[in-house]
């Protein structure tokens, strides 16, 4: 049986997954300062799907940072949609922990910098910069198959891509509210990481 306090705190956590919703519904760049100043603890960690160490440009700490990289999220990466009926928290004292599913989705016919014509360009961009890379002959013929590949293949099933993401929350209560410790924003995988290590 949840306690008083645990109930009021219940429901505070989901007005504020509400309200991160709300936020990149609207995706309004003018109410980013005072979005992330409500919503996020002044020491926040943010870790987002393109990051693989701390420092990197999606793996920050801070409200400035927090800023940038919503900003970032609002203008460039595309609808989300957060599953808020299934969302589970977990709350011990004064603090939470949130996980939840959502989708990212994106038109690509609409943005002149992510339709089909442009991703072959950066990919033909890509392959020339195989070429003139260190690398094997073979290296460099397979990495071209797979950057080609990819591009055609992803863009062959239509340019409206629906992604499927986790985000989990590490939340705060130091007697000011509920506030967002830590972010971690991941997409899942199948088969072989897309990001390997190389001596």
């Amino acid at each position: 049986m949840s306690r008083p306090n645990e109930n009021e705190s219940m429901k505070k956590i989901k007005m504020l997954l509400e309200q991160i919703q709300k936020g990149y519904t609207s995706r309004d760049e003018s109410t980013i300062d005072s979005w992330v100043d409500q919503l996020f603890h002044k020491e926040v960690t943010i870790i987002g799907t393109n990051a693989v160490r701390p420092g990197d440009f999606e793996w920050k700490k801070g409200l400035e940072s927090a800023k940038q990289m919503f900003e970032n999220d609002w203008k460039n990466w595309g609808d989300v949609k957060m599953d808020l009926d299934e969302a589970e928290v977990d709350i011990v004292d004064n603090v939470a922990w949130v996980a939840l599913y959502a989708t990212v989705t994106r038109n690509t016919a609409e943005s002149d910098t992510r339709s089909s014509e442009a991703s072959r360009k950066r990919s033909l961009q890509r392959i020339k910069e195989y070429t003139e890379k260190e690398w094997t002959s073979t290296r460099v013929l397979y990495e071209v198959i797979y950057d080609a590949s990819m591009i055609l293949t992803q863009y062959e099933r239509g340019d409206v891509f629906v992604w499927p993401i986790r985000i989990t929350l590490g939340l705060i209560d130091e007697g000011e509210g509920w506030k967002i410790r830590q972010v971690h924003f991941s997409f899942p995988g199948r088969g072989f990481p897309n990001v390997r290590i190389e001596n």
